[in-house]
């Protein structure tokens, strides 16, 4: 059972929510647009425990799909968003990534979190002015399996940036 926490938000785009969940998200049953992952800045190794570990064990190779990008903001900006991807994802049709550089990675202010997750959100409003459809996006604590961030840190970070996003994104939902 995937318990969550759901908290709403009113925008004058209608009601909204950020939905906060202790689980494995590729089991999450509902449908979402974008599954996000985080890493090492241009490592895309699959590590056991780790998502893109747990990706790669149903096919999904991340270094391919990282070799043609539908937006690559990777050299400024360390996010980029995949095409399309077939049919192993069941519930995302797209993946997203965040990475990080590994000096980022040793900083404990939320300064790193906050400025990665404004810039991912700002490719999120350009793709959804270029015509791509992203109503749902699913994602894990960032940072916390290759960096050293803190995990209260960063959720907080997390869903601070969500609220102004849903508030900003007229097709982002949840």
């Amino acid at each position: 059972m995937i318990r969550e926490n759901p908290y709403g938000i009113e925008t004058i785009y209608g009601f909204k929510e950020i939905k906060i969940s202790n689980a494995d998200i590729l089991k999450y049953k509902e449908p979402y647009n974008i599954l996000v992952v985080s890493v090492r800045e241009y490592n895309y190794k699959p590590f056991t425990g780790s998502l893109i570990g747990s990706l790669n064990r149903i096919g999904i190779d991340l270094k391919h799909i990282a070799d043609d990008l539908e937006i690559d903001w990777r050299k400024d900006q360390h996010i980029w968003l995949s095409r399309p991807i077939d049919p192993l994802m069941e519930h995302s049709k797209r993946i997203a990534g965040i990475e990080f550089t590994k000096a980022e990675s040793y900083q404990k202010d939320d300064q790193v979190i906050k400025k990665r997750m404004k810039t991912f959100y700002g490719m999120l409003s350009a793709a959804h002015y270029m015509g791509y459809p992203i109503r749902k996006i699913v994602m894990p604590v960032i940072g916390t399996n290759h960096g050293h961030f803190d995990t209260e840190m960063i959720v907080r970070v997390l869903k601070e940036t969500a609220e102004e996003a849903l508030k900003s994104i007229p097709s982002l939902m949840c």
